[in-house]
């Protein structure tokens, strides 16, 4: 670890935490919105099951690719791209007029929460010593817990102020405004490029 992580590294951090909750963010608005969803889209409790478990299949369907990408493409771009996919697709909960179109927006947007773990994991990896990187991958998951608190304490109260269709506005914001501000503040660290594989299948 060179001395250029320096300081930097507790950056990289917030940076990778605030996109990782903001991902979560889309993940966990369903069940808060529940009774709102079943009144506004005559939905039965079944089919909003099936939004919960429409994000989660997308979320786990991405995985794989997400890490081939990001060995390929670098942290940087992936902390662009996850984000800004999930608050763009479940925007489109605010236009839905269906279960069959609720049910392909939360997939949809499943996708782009996939990007995580995988893209904060390698962040940390990058950037932390072996002595740290146990305690930024704790304190990195903490963005799971707030993203649920965040949800289920604010999102009923939008639901009843300004409808269950605006309470989907600030989920897909919030992701959007952190790709942007994730792709602006990381940087790839100088000198960490993983050893190339040969094509007898040792390492270089």
């Amino acid at each position: 670890m060179g001395a250029d992580s320096g300081r930097f590294r507790w950056a990289v951090l917030g940076v990778t935490w605030m996109a990782y909750m903001s991902a979560y963010l889309v993940r966990t608005t369903v069940a808060p919105l529940s009774p709102f969803l079943i009144e506004g889209l005559s939905l039965s409790r079944f089919e909003v099951g099936l939004l919960v478990s429409a994000s989660a299949f997308g979320y786990m369907a991405f995985q794989i690719p997400a890490g081939w990408l990001v060995d390929r493409v670098g942290v940087r771009k992936m902390l662009l791209v996850g984000p800004l996919v999930a608050g763009s697709f479940v925007l489109g909960m605010y236009f839905v007029g269906g279960f069959p179109a609720a049910l392909a927006v939360m997939a949809l947007a499943g996708f782009g929460c996939g990007c995580f773990p995988t893209v904060a994991t390698k962040a940390v990896l990058h950037w932390f010593p072996l002595r740290e990187r146990a305690t930024a991958i704790g304190i990195n998951q903490t963005s799971l817990n707030v993203a649920g608190v965040l949800t289920a304490s604010a999102l009923p109260t939008l639901a009843l102020v300004y409808g269950w269709r605006a309470a989907f506005i600030p989920v897909a914001l919030i992701p959007i405004a952190a790709s942007v501000a994730a792709y602006t503040l990381y940087r790839e660290p100088v000198g960490e490029e993983p050893p190339k594989v040969s094509g007898k299948g040792g390492a270089s």
